[in-house]
């Protein structure tokens, strides 16, 4: 539980920083999070829902 929520309170830092319009940060960002998806989809048995 504690986890949790330490999790999510990243993603409200990750998202404050996104939505101040940090340009480098939001590029890097939706780079990192496109080339997560990237792998997931180029991983063998990875089936779309």
């Amino acid at each position: 539980m504690a986890g949790d929520a330490a999790a999510s309170s990243d993603v409200m830092k990750d998202w404050t920083q996104f939505v101040r319009g940090n340009e480098a940060y939001r590029t890097e960002t939706a780079s990192g999070l496109l080339g997560r998806l990237l792998r997931a989809l180029a991983t063998p048995g990875f089936d779309m829902p």
